[in-house]
């Protein structure tokens, strides 16, 4: 039998069917892959899109591959050519030695993967080199598209440009060669060597000449950017940092800069001797070359500055330093704006007379007294209106004008809170197609309340009723909202997404449907089965809800919506909301607005200070905002400028970005990289304008550096003496800087009390004594022209205080408060009461020739309900204090029983607008129920705040008898309060009877959630 004629063993059964398997799996996994790339790319290119701000991204992924092409052409093509050039080069016969022989073994182990390793690591090495590339591309299109500065360094005489776009793009690329070179010379190396091109062992040792050639010159290379780098150095020690100041020192400057330049020169001479010694079989002088420059870099590199710095700088150093520091406090004052801070000495008085705020009456009744720091719970009890809606923990402070008068303004968003919901309302349709959007603003005047502590709203409920006009109420877009809702629906279809309640309505509730356009189109399938993807997310794909009308919004945070179409900007922690008339016709309706305030920044200009954004812009709210927004800035800057306000709109995420500083090199440069993105301020409504104001994280920044260069003088600068600290906030514990607050106010040499940002100053170094030496304070009031800043906006003021004038500082005088008798026997009272104080913030106003404090205190439940009243406040000036249920009082007090000055709150009266309608009218969405248990609430609350002053009456007259009188009717009304509070809280809480088989659960989202993810309609309104 031939073996031709053997019969083959059976093959398994399936196998061939396993053995197509396994290419149809790994097709199957290619594709997954390429569409969940597809995926992530389309999705944000529709995201883009949609916004109008595509040619960002695709500037940016451009930018990126170009990089990434030339880094990894640069990188695989060198090493590739090195290992290529180098195994060419081999010697075909080579001397039989030990050495050799050892090597065979490995060249046998290596050859079959040779070509492999040729190609494979060249392509390897240049994805990485490619990537490590593809990150600088924002310092690659600065560069492309610089504009001057037009202001020279006080060195070299070059434009400030040089070194904020053009050196780090020069150091990134010597460095980048440097390390391209040096893995090829190594990867060539090893060639030579391991196949015979280099003989190390025996005497004489042998390099062919190919193999001399080829390191030579790869050497000569490397050297060369060495001196580069040297020579680079020069211009980098103008923005490095020394032990007490930025900038360039005087060793630095006399020794280290020479010594760059000689270190330059020495390497172009060993260049030099590498590309001689190619040529003429001898490696001795360019290896003694480099020892020369290793020793050089050694001793002139760093023993001469040593020694200069020791021996010449340090026994003279302020003689020696003297002109260095001040060009870094000149370059300092330019970078952050300080070089045209108004400073004046002022002589404070601490004796108080009767009369003496007379001539600063508007300062005085201009003094906020609503601390949004604390009065959110405030907010959220009484304008909250249902659980799923919520307010932030840290309100805005801004001004509007009421009956012709600009007031300040504490405002809030009812935002969305599906928090809220009880766990069986949060399914996939309620999530994201019912439970869409919160509604509406909730304002309060700032420098007054309502008789019984409450915030005095003048615009409240839902929907809102009050001072500010029509508007756009829902709010789609904002600081707390889902990952991602779908609205929109066919003309005709039954609205789905609930808007607001309303006993009024069809089961007790408003339904909408989303008309404006705020997301990417769902009405594709193609587009469906991406966003599925991106969301993970099948429900996208099999949703009825999903339509042909369908928009997806997501990234809705005013900041993330910022950050992603002006990548280059650095975003302040706050976004703070508006109601303003964008478009300047009164005939329209209002819009809200979120408000961010960006920065353009850089860590590059020569002899400016640097200064960290995450610990200058840290205090006692940092918690709560969150800090600063980072984005592309480094961890620390030397120069800041506030160049782009962003509005972002609230219902349909539209982002406009305003050209703010016109004169901002930076920006400049940006906006030849995006021209046309960022609108002309010109473009600003009057109405927009008014709203804008001073960004808190520049101005925190800016007293930072104040604190130490406020002292201009280089020899003063040196010793360190005067320096200042931010004080602590009083009221938030140790080591936690006091924020600085908005207040209405009017400064010494001042016009008129304007909108201001302020702060202040006590003794620096490691002393423990708070008293004032500072107070800063800068014109946040833009005006309300439109395209026109006000003249005056951004003037910084600075009061210096003489060392001999004693002014308490915060901790002093929060200590004051704390330990006066008649004051903590009332609050300690009032604590053993049933309730709980809160000291808000601690308020610095320059009037009456010298500083004023208040600080206004609250008072809430201690346990249960819990939200603060403003019941007291407290003044200090000088060694008098005042306490009093309102500031008219208890400046009073202080003042010799006539201040010659009103607060707002002189005409208090007991009324309380927390969602009543004026006149006794019931507003929507509020049952009779509810108003009968807010108004036992009010009179409950009211009758608490009679007793506290009743008994602070008797208690300074000492009648023990009517202060315990009063403590028990004080009791009763709290009790009283509480009861009313249970009742509202059952309310909004939707305690209502069940509904009947088949019904649809309240309207406010408890009980049963029905299958399909209709909003939950019927029962009673619960209140708000």
């Amino acid at each position: 039998m031939t073996t031709s004629s053997v019969p083959r063993p059976p093959r398994p059964a399936g196998g061939r069917r396993r053995g197509a398997l396994v290419p149809t799996l790994v097709v199957l996994a290619v594709l997954a892959a390429i569409l969940m790339i597809t995926a992530q790319f389309w999705t944000e290119v529709l995201w883009f899109s949609h916004l109008d701000f595509e040619e960002v991204l695709w500037r940016e992924w451009i930018t990126r591959a170009v990089l990434f092409a030339i880094g990894f052409l640069v990188m695989g093509v060198s090493v590739w050519l090195g290992l290529r050039l180098a195994y060419r080069s081999r010697p075909i016969y080579a001397p039989v030695t030990p050495e050799q022989q050892n090597l065979d073994r490995y060249r046998e182990s290596v050859e079959p993967l040779r070509r492999l390793v040729m190609i494979g690591a060249p392509i390897v090495l240049g994805i990485f080199s490619g990537i490590s590339a593809s990150g600088n591309w924002r310092s690659v299109l600065m560069w492309l598209n610089r504009e001057p500065f037009g202001t020279t360094d006080p060195e070299f005489g070059i434009d400030v440009g040089f070194f904020v776009f053009t050196l780090p793009v020069l150091r990134t690329l010597v460095s980048f060669l440097m390390t391209v070179v040096l893995i090829a010379l190594v990867a060539s190396l090893v060639t030579h060597y391991l196949y015979g091109g280099i003989q190390l062992a025996g005497r004489p040792q042998r390099v062919t000449r190919a193999a001399r050639v080829q390191l030579s010159v790869m050497a000569a290379v490397f050297v060369l950017l060495i001196g580069a780098n040297y020579w680079l150095d020069r211009y980098s020690l103008l923005v490095g940092q020394n032990d007490r100041f930025a900038g360039a020192s005087y060793a630095d400057i006399n020794a280290n800069l020479p010594g760059r330049e000689i270190l330059a020169v020495i390497a172009v001479i060993i260049a030099i001797l590498f590309i001689v010694a190619a040529f003429r079989g001898s490696w001795l002088l360019p290896a003694a070359g480099v020892g020369v420059m290793i020793v050089s870099g050694v001793v002139i590199g760093g023993i001469y500055p040593a020694v200069v710095q020791r021996f010449q700088v340090t026994p003279n150093a302020v003689e020696a330093e003297s002109p260095f520091i001040q060009r870094n406090i000149d370059a300092t004052l330019v970078a952050y704006g300080l070089d045209d801070v108004e400073t004046q000495t002022y002589d404070a008085v601490t004796e108080a007379e009767a009369g003496q705020l007379r001539n600063d009456s508007e300062s005085t009744a201009s003094i906020r007294l609503l601390d949004p720091n604390i009065v959110s719970p405030t907010f959220r009890q009484l304008q909250q209106n249902r659980q799923y809606y919520d307010f932030a923990p840290t309100l805005a402070v801004d001004r509007y004008e009421i009956d012709g008068e600009k007031r300040d303004t504490v405002i809030a968003i009812r935002e969305l809170n599906q928090d809220g919901l009880g766990n069986d309302q949060r399914t996939w349709v309620n999530d994201h197609t019912v439970y869409t959007h919160g509604f509406g603003a909730v304002a309060a005047y700032g420098n007054t309340v309502a008789g019984d502590g409450q915030p005095a709203f003048f615009e409240y409920g839902i929907p809102s009723v009050g001072e500010l006009g029509e508007y756009e109420e829902r709010v789609y877009f904002g600081q707390n909202t889902p990952s991602y809702s779908i609205v929109g629906a066919p003309e005709g279809t039954e609205p789905w997404e609930l808007d607001y309640p309303n006993d009024d309505a069809d089961q007790g509730q408003v339904n909408t449907t989303y008309e404006g356009n705020g997301g990417p189109s769902l009405g594709s399938f193609w587009n469906q089965l991406l966003y599925a993807i991106r969301m993970g997310s099948e429900q996208i794909l099999f949703s009825d809800r999903v339509n042909s009308e369908s928009q997806i919004l997501y990234d809705r945070d005013p900041h993330e919506r910022v950050q992603k179409v002006a990548p280059y900007l650095t975003l302040d922690a706050r976004a703070y909301p508006a109601i303003v008339d964008m478009d300047g016709d009164e005939s329209t309706p209002k819009e809200l607005v979120w408000i961010v305030d960006g920065y353009t920044t850089t860590n590059e200009y020569p002899y400016s200070a640097r200064e960290s954004l995450e610990d200058a812009t840290t205090d006692a709210l940092t918690d709560e905002l969150g800090g600063v927004v980072v984005g592309p800035a480094p961890e620390e800057v030397n120069y800041i400028r506030n160049s782009v306000k962003a509005v972002v709109n609230a219902y349909d995420g539209e982002v406009t970005l305003y050209e703010w500083d016109e004169e901002d090199p930076i920006l400049q440069t940006w906006q030849n990289v995006f021209p046309d993105h960022i609108s002309p301020r010109a473009e600003i409504s009057g109405d927009l304008m008014s709203h804008l104001r001073y960004p808190e994280d520049l101005f925190k920044v800016q007293r930072e550096l104040l604190s130490r260069y406020h002292v201009t003088d280089a020899a003063s600068f040196y010793s360190g003496g005067n320096f200042w600290n931010i004080p602590n906030d009083p009221t938030a514990g140790e080591g936690v800087p006091q924020p600085p607050y908005y207040l209405t106010m009017q400064m010494p040499g001042q016009d008129t009390a304007e909108f201001s940002l302020t702060s202040s100053f006590i003794p620096g170094g490691q002393t423990d004594r708070n008293i004032l030496t500072g107070f800063l304070a800068v014109d946040s009031e833009t005006g309300n022209t439109a395209g026109e800043v006000r003249e005056g906006f951004g003037q910084l003021r600075l009061l210096e205080l003489p060392s001999d004038v004693t002014v308490p500082g915060p901790g002093q005088v929060q200590n004051t408060f704390n330990s006066n008798p008649t004051i903590s026997t009332e609050l300690n009272l009032l604590q053993q009461g049933g309730s709980q104080v809160l000291h808000g913030n601690l308020l610095t106003v320059p009037v009456g020739g010298g500083l004023l404090y208040v600080q206004p205190v609250y008072v809430q439940a201690s346990a249960g309900t819990q939200y603060p009243l403003l019941q007291y406040v407290l003044v200090a000036f000088g060694d008098e204090i005042g306490f009093a249920p309102t500031l008219t009082e208890a400046l009073d007090q202080v003042f010799g029983g006539d201040s010659g000055a009103e607060g707002g709150d002189a005409d208090v009266v007991d009324e309380t607008p927390d969602g009543e309608a004026p006149e006794g009218e019931t507003p929507e969405g509020t049952t009779e129920v509810d108003a009968a248990a807010q108004e036992r609430l009010t009179q409950a609350l009211a009758d608490a705040n009679q007793a506290l002053q009743d008994g602070q009456a008797a208690l300074t007259e000492g009648d023990w008898t009517t202060y315990g009188e009063a403590q028990s009717r004080l009791q009763a009304a709290l009790a009283e309060a509480a009861e009313a509070q249970q009742e509202l809280d059952a309310a909004a809480a939707g305690e209502v009877p069940a509904p009947e088989d088949g019904a649809t659960p309240p309207a406010d989202g408890e009980g049963e959630a029905p299958a399909d993810g209709t909003p939950p309609e019927g029962g009673d309104d619960g209140g708000g």
